[in-house]
């Protein structure tokens, strides 16, 4: 259809969608206003020649408004019911105007329709003297109803059984198939984000370039893997307009229950997955050797698989704060506000041991801190560091252990320093994944919240 970025279809185009989109779940009564408003004389008698034939299919009432309707279109409705300023001034089939306006001494003129003549008749807008164009106009409505009077509603009420027309799976598949349609179209939402998290890992491995075995790259370490996990974790705001974009549709579709908030979060979730897997795997493969660390392959596909766990968990993170306030500068401010704390208590800036009590829980509910430990245990565990010289040629090492007489210290020396000596990736991974499922669960609970409030 179109967005701000995107070109998509015309208006006239849109209205067609729109009531394609109605027409799809094959209710058995449609409400549409005014279908036929942008489209031209051929399109708005095919809308309205499909309308007929879905009521004649598929038993099905359609309650439309219309104006200026072509006569083609005119005869195509059964009953009709004009209204000015409220008041009945019509109602019965469409055959029947003109015989029923010449029974009330209005002469349908011979080049004019029976549909422009009453308009025209019942319009005091743009009357010389309003007053008497509406006295007339309600003397015409009161001896209307005396011929052709309005049935009295039937009293009781018939059970409303709703259902969906498709099944799980064939919902799924839908709504998985405009999903990806949708992605790719959307050059701005994945496609300008690769491209980001490209000059993203170029930037960063020739900041980090080659970092080599010496004492001061064990800092330089460090610091990458900080700034790999926070900088492309905080860029996942980037989602945020994108659901923003299509809140609206989705809000409108789930009120007329086209399928379950669950079945739209479990296929954005599902849709998200590749295009996030690319992300991660075109960032590290740049990224990672323009560093020089930790050199073998299998070193290589752990630290792109936490790396994609990291930013997974953060997509779904971030969709937390527009699926519970959807405004934009709200939400992004809420999204940058937690993303500094829990970046703040991941365990970089302020060790473990030095965080205030009342803020520990703070740390294990970072999911930054489990990624920057798994990529930590990953890259020094195996590694041989060099230690420092002094100017005389003795050896200076602040890390002691077993290498120390060949003037050298292990990475595992270094994770113990840290308090990192234990971490399992593979439980971290576990960790991070289990987050990114809670917080997809959170973000489907806000949208049935909000599309449940809708219905009240």
């Amino acid at each position: 259809v179109g967005s701000q970025v995107v070109r998509g279809v015309s208006g006239g185009e849109k209205r067609r969608v729109s009531i394609a989109v109605e027409v799809v779940g094959f209710k058995p009564l449609l409400f549409l206003d005014e279908p036929t408003s942008g489209l031209d004389s051929a399109a708005a008698f095919q809308v309205v020649k499909f309308l007929k034939r879905l009521t004649r299919n598929l038993n099905t009432t359609v309650v439309a408004t219309i104006h200026q309707p072509s006569v083609k279109v005119f005869e195509l409705f059964d009953d009709l019911l004009i209204l000015a300023y409220g008041d009945p001034v019509y109602f019965g089939t469409a055959g029947n105007l003109e015989r029923h306006m010449n029974s009330l001494g209005y002469q349908v003129p011979p080049h004019e329709t029976a549909a422009e003549f009453v308009l025209d008749l019942i319009n005091a807008d743009f009357a010389d003297d309003p007053e008497p164009a509406k006295e007339q106009i309600r003397e015409i409505s009161a001896r209307s109803m005396q011929q052709c009077p309005i049935p009295a509603a039937q009293t009781g009420y018939g059970t409303l059984h709703t259902s969906w027309g498709a099944g799980f799976c064939s919902q799924l598949i839908v709504l998985l198939k405009r999903g990806f349609v949708n992605a790719v179209r959307n050059w701005v939402y994945y496609w300008a984000r690769i491209a980001m998290f490209l000059a993203l890992a170029l930037l960063a491995g020739t900041v980090w370039f080659d970092l080599g075995n010496s004492f001061a790259s064990v800092q330089n370490r460090f610091g990458v893997l900080f700034f790999i996990v926070a900088f492309p974790c905080f860029m996942a705001v980037a989602g945020i307009p994108g659901f923003l974009e299509e809140r609206s549709v989705i809000m409108r579709e789930l009120h007329a229950g086209y399928y379950s908030s669950f079945l739209y979060a479990l296929s954005s979730l599902i849709t998200s997955l590749p295009f996030i897997i690319l992300l991660a795997f075109s960032f590290c493969a740049v990224q990672y050797y323009l560093n020089g660390l930790n050199p073998p392959f299998e070193r290589w596909i752990t630290y792109t698989g936490v790396f994609f766990s990291a930013i997974w968990c953060a997509e779904n993170f971030m969709l937390v704060f527009p699926a519970l306030v959807p405004i934009f500068v709200i939400a992004l401010t809420l999204a940058a506000f937690a993303n500094g704390f829990v970046m703040m208590l991941q365990g970089y800036f302020v060790r473990f041991d030095d965080i205030p009590k009342f803020w520990i829980w703070g740390h294990y509910i970072s999911y930054q801190k489990y990624a920057f430990e798994a990529l930590c245990k990953n890259e020094f565990d195996g590694l041989v560091f060099n230690c420092d010289r002094t100017s005389t040629g003795a050896c200076n090492c602040f890390y002691l252990d077993d290498l120390q007489s060949s003037c050298q210290f292990r990475g595992e020396t270094v994770l113990a320093a840290y308090g990192y000596e234990d971490v399992s990736i593979v439980a971290w991974v576990m960790v991070l994944l289990g987050m990114a499922f809670i917080y997809r669960i959170i973000f489907w609970l806000l949208v049935e919240w909000h599309a449940h409030r809708g219905l009240k």
